[in-house]
Order: structure tokens, then C-alpha cells, then sequence
């Protein structure tokens, strides 16, 4: 693929074109405020669920557009379809007569998931499940895919594991690149919002009965991320313990093992990916495009005068990123 961009961009060349107004400059301001005012797309998806190899499912969120090439888009930590930015990403596809299918993570749709196990940051199969299920079903049709912080990491740790697999590019915004410093860095309001999410779902799969490596007097004794993640997320899916889960989760130091196009979209104020942790240039692959704007938050990128509306930078950009793709297809 030609360079989109026609260049990467270093830490201190940022991005042309996003620019927020002036009461949204703060990074806390941008990550938080779509939250509370999400925009809304006009066009009502085809829910259903996904069934696994596994015995567990997927709910999947199907903006259909017949005969039209396909954006998979992931969802990141504890997000579903409604969240604003899968919101304002999925109205500019269909806009332009994409059809989207939104992927919810295990257990962050609204139901719970079947098996104890949810989901990680490099949990990859499910994705790969719904990708050999849309070429069977749609036979022909390209596809791309983008995700959203940790559904941005799963998708680089898929193209990773997948040299050769049927996505034409991918494209990642707000990726951590560092695990271990995007848990260090979380603010301590949104890590209680989060927390609150996950230990209501492992409260809920312990009273049904499942089969959890904690307690429900050990899961009131949590009070951070790191302590769910070494003792949850880590024994449930193999790991040693939360620092083993970082540094495999950590897609900073493996992204030159990638060979399909990605466009990668950070901003340097991000709360939750340091600045210090984005990757320098030299060690990025030719297929691979960096943009870091100055400002933007996590998944944030809000740069309209209104509170609720389509305002979101980087669905334009991404669109155009996969415009392009195809057109070389």
C-alpha cells in the first residue's frame, strides 16, 4: 500500500487539521465529556449474537449496507456499540456506504457471557472467529478493521499473529503501547468507574456459580486495576500473574513484526498512554503510519462547539485511510 500520509510523523511534527475548541483543550475534558454527551448514529443496527467454538458467544452489532465492503470495528475496556466514538466512527462509514460490524468484547455487550473466562488485551481469537465467519458469509466483500484502545491492541497483536490474513489495513486509536505504564498512569476517577463495571460482572458470574479464582469477600477487597488483573484476568487466562500479562499484552516492542498497512492515531496528552511510551519512528515498519496530535485525550478527539454531535477527528482520517486501501485493492 502507498503511504497514505506520505510520512510518519515524530513526537514533535503533529498532526495537521485537529484542533479543539477552546473549553475542550484539557485531555481530562476530552476523554470524559463524550462520555456524558455521546452522539447518536441514525441508523439502528442488526443485533445478534455470535456463536463461539468455545461453547461462549459475542453480540455483535451489524450497521448493514448490502454488497458494501465491511469495517470491523472493536470496542475498547467496558464499551459497547453505544459509546460515542464507535458511534461517530460508525455514522461517517455509513455515510459513505460502508457497513460496520461492531465486536463487544466478552461480557460487554448487555448480557453476561456463558464461560467464567471475558476478556484481555490480546485476546485475539475471537476476533479471528468473526473474521473467517465474514468471509464465509460475505464471500468477496473487503474488509478492514480499526479498534479503540484495547480493541486497538487486540487488532495489532491479530495482524501481528496473521502476516497473511484477509484484513486490506487496520487502524488503531488511542493504542497503549506499554501495558504496565498505561495501568500505572489511569486516573484514579475513571480506574473506580472501571472497576465498578468489572467486579459487578465477576459478583454477577460468582453468584450464578462459575468457577472464579477469587471469592466474593476477596473481589470486595480489590481496589485497583492492577490487583483485578493479577488476581483475575491473569489466572483465568494463563497467565503468571499481572506483570506477565503486561509485558505480553505490550504491543511497543513487537510492532515491527507487522506486515498489514496500519494507521496508528495518538495524542501526546493521553492520560492513559504516557507520552514516553509512543514509539520512535526508526523502530516503526513501512506499513505503518503514526499520527500524534498535540491534544485529544484517550479516544477522545472532540474538536465541534457542541456538547452531542458528529465531531469526532479521526473518523474522517480513518475513512479516508480505508478509502484508500481499497482503492489499491
Amino acid at each position: 500500500m502507498k503511504r497514505f500520509l506520505g510520512l510518519h510523523y515524530r513526537h514533535d511534527h503533529y498532526a495537521k487539521g485537529f484542533s479543539p475548541t477552546w473549553y475542550m483543550s484539557l485531555p481530562f475534558l476530552q476523554t470524559c465529556v463524550p462520555k456524558l454527551f455521546p452522539f447518536r448514529c441514525d441508523m439502528d443496527p442488526r443485533l445478534f449474537d455470535l456463536q463461539l467454538p468455545d461453547g461462549d458467544f459475542v453480540e455483535i452489532a451489524h450497521y448493514e449496507m448490502p454488497e458494501r465492503p465491511i469495517l470491523i470495528l472493536l470496542t475498547g475496556s467496558e464499551s459497547n456499540h453505544d459509546a460515542h466514538a464507535v458511534q461517530c466512527l460508525v455514522q461517517e462509514f455509513v455515510n459513505y456506504d460502508w457497513q460496520v460490524v461492531v465486536m463487544h468484547h466478552r461480557c460487554c455487550g448487555f448480557k453476561l457471557n456463558r464461560l467464567p473466562e471475558s476478556y484481555h488485551a490480546l485476546q485475539t481469537k475471537d476476533l479471528t472467529f468473526l473474521i473467517d465467519f465474514l468471509v464465509e458469509q460475505y464471500p468477496g466483500i473487503p474488509l478492514v478493521a480499526a479498534g479503540i484502545s484495547l480493541g486497538a491492541n487486540v487488532l495489532i497483536h491479530y495482524a501481528i499473529q496473521n502476516p497473511v490474513n484477509p484484513l486490506l489495513s487496520v487502524g488503531a486509536l488511542s493504542l497503549p503501547f506499554d501495558w504496565r505504564e498505561t495501568i500505572q498512569n489511569i486516573p484514579p476517577l475513571y480506574e473506580r468507574w472501571l472497576l465498578r463495571g468489572l467486579k459487578d460482572k465477576v459478583k454477577k458470574k460468582i453468584q450464578r456459580g462459575d468457577d472464579l479464582p477469587i471469592s466474593l469477600e476477596q473481589l470486595s477487597k480489590i481496589k485497583d486495576v492492577y490487583s483485578f488483573d493479577d488476581k483475575l484476568v491473569a489466572p483465568l487466562h494463563d497467565f503468571s500473574g499481572a506483570n506477565d500479562y503486561y509485558t505480553q499484552a505490550s504491543v511497543g516492542d513487537i510492532l515491527h513484526g507487522i506486515e498489514t498497512p496500519a494507521l496508528i492515531i495518538n495524542a501526546e496528552d493521553d492520560p492513559f498512554v504516557p507520552h514516553w511510551t509512543l514509539p520512535e519512528v526508526r523502530h516503526l515498519p513501512s506499513c505503518v503510519e503514526l499520527v500524534v496530535t498535540k491534544r485529544g485525550g484517550h479516544a477522545g478527539f472532540k474538536e465541534g462547539v457542541r456538547l452531542k454531535g458528529l465531531d469526532y477527528w479521526p473518523a474522517s482520517l480513518l475513512r479516508r485511510y480505508f478509502d484508500s486501501s481499497l482503492a489499491e485493492s
